[in-house]
């Protein structure tokens, strides 16, 4: 694999326009020779604080649902691997997985990631929404590359990296949907990242075992892809 695209997404509450718009970024990844392009956190819609557990639920789908068939048949069009996220089903009340979901060039998908940390800090409380998965996913083989899959508060969790490395992986790939605030002195959104907490966190989490790590970033201004050959 000689080049993955980083997709910049700022979703709306509109699954369909969201929709929309990584299928544009897939086809642009494409044309700029991109062979794989990784979605942040929350590709499927935005879910405000104002929107229920129930309501959350109503734009929730199986990983075989249209969402996803729509991306696979995209992929397959394009001859490009996409990683994705969605608000997956839970037969639970009220609940949904905060998924990762991983499309070949074929169109086929061999890999499902459920968010196993759910982020329940400095106001925020995950667990009222989603529900957590129970392990790490498979890892998925894309040329030379073996990738391991994590999301956002997961990169809190140096075990589960550890874990991703000893199985084989050595690039690990963390759709992020970190947000700037005054709590989170430091983070992964704040504007002057030189000396960021949050830099400092993935540079940690890829350093012990020697992998890379790719992590597309929910973006408040505008849906872009950046281009980044493989090493």
């Amino acid at each position: 694999m000689s080049k993955v695209a980083i997709a910049q997404v700022q979703s709306s509450t509109d699954k369909n326009l969201n929709l929309r718009s990584a299928l544009a970024l897939i086809r642009a990844a494409r044309s700029s020779g991109a062979e794989l392009i990784a979605f942040p956190e929350f590709l499927m819609a935005f879910s405000p604080g104002s929107q229920s557990a129930e309501e959350l639920t109503q734009i929730a789908e199986t990983t075989d649902g249209p969402f996803v068939a729509v991306l696979r048949a995209a992929a397959k069009a394009a001859g490009i691997a996409v990683l994705a996220t969605i608000y997956e089903t839970f037969a639970g009340a009220n609940r949904v997985f905060d998924s990762a979901v991983w499309i070949d060039a074929h169109g086929n998908v061999p890999s499902v990631y459920r968010k196993l940390h759910l982020y329940d800090a400095f106001g925020f409380k995950e667990s009222d929404k989603f529900h957590p998965g129970t392990d790490v996913a498979p890892l998925v083989q894309l040329g030379e590359i073996r990738f391991g899959t994590m999301i956002c508060y997961d990169l809190r969790f140096p075990e589960m990296a550890r874990l991703l490395a000893l199985q084989g992986a050595n690039v690990l790939a963390a759709p992020s949907g970190w947000v700037q605030s005054e709590l989170k002195s430091g983070s992964l959104a704040d504007d002057d990242q030189s000396q960021s907490l949050g830099k400092r966190l993935l540079r940690r989490r890829a350093r012990p075992g020697r992998q890379y790590l790719y992590r597309p970033q929910y973006d408040r201004r505008s849906a872009r892809t950046n281009a980044y050959r493989s090493r």
